[in-house]
């Protein structure tokens, strides 16, 4: 059994034009994910521009000092400091520091995949996302004493602000009428749930 919510958001301004986000969640009873299906329409009389970025935020107890990211095969567009998003959090710095990076993950069936491990407690997440209007990932991880947390971010862009994506011909145009299909799936695990299910 599947419990489903949607909704929807409409966003419209004189002379700049009108666009619908429709939501549908779906969550497995008793389970342990989500899935993300949103659709964006253009329903006003001129084209529009259409960007989008999901924000997911992680923190502890799932982020610490044991947590590695999977991001598999990527290549990274840009990065704010000089640091390895796949390496360990590690001990956290005297002076916070939030590291940002881009990047372009390889797909397999049309979908990236970005994990969150937990090594000392076996605590995991997994977000799924399609590439074909999701091409990139950004990441922010935030480390400092009392500061451990994750930014895990698919989007329409490896820019900075709308007019780096203009300039780059990133910036996604919806046309009177036109719909954009997003998909995201979100899946929980632990170690013992992970034993459970493949004993």
């Amino acid at each position: 059994m599947t419990i489903n919510s949607e909704g929807e958001v409409i966003q419209s301004m004189t002379f700049r034009g009108a666009i619908r986000l429709r939501r549908r969640i779906e969550i497995p009873l008793g389970g342990t994910s989500l899935t993300l299906r949103d659709t964006v329409t253009n329903i006003g009389p001129t084209t529009v521009p259409s960007m989008m970025l999901y924000h997911f935020n992680l923190g502890y107890p799932l982020v610490d000092a044991d947590s590695v990211l999977d991001l598999g095969a990527t290549t990274q567009l840009w990065a704010n400091l000089d640091h390895e998003p796949k390496h360990p959090y590690g001990p956290p710095p005297h002076q916070p520091v939030a590291e940002i990076s881009v990047h372009r993950q390889q797909a397999t069936n049309g979908k990236a995949r970005c994990g969150l491990h937990n090594t000392a407690t076996g605590l995991s997440v997994e977000i799924t996302y399609a590439t074909d209007t999701l091409p990139y990932l950004q990441l922010l991880r935030v480390r400092g004493e009392g500061y451990s947390l994750i930014g895990i971010e698919p989007c329409t862009t490896a820019k900075r602000s709308r007019a780096e994506a203009r300039d780059a011909s990133e910036m996604p145009q919806l046309a009177p009428g036109e719909k954009r299909h997003f998909s995201l799936d979100v899946s929980v695990t632990t170690q013992s749930s992970e034993i459970e299910a493949t004993s």
